[in-house]
């Protein structure tokens, strides 16, 4: 149980950055490409 309780804090900020860069990556993508059709 001990070794749980510190893997699961540290997997939730993890996942939680993860799904931050992929919003920040499309949203990125979205704005590049109404500007560069070609995209990246």
């Amino acid at each position: 149980m001990a070794k749980q309780e510190l893997v699961v804090p540290k997997s939730i900020p993890i996942t939680f950055a993860m799904w931050i860069i992929l919003f920040d990556f499309a949203y990125f993508e979205k704005y590049v490409g109404t500007f560069c059709p070609d995209g990246l």
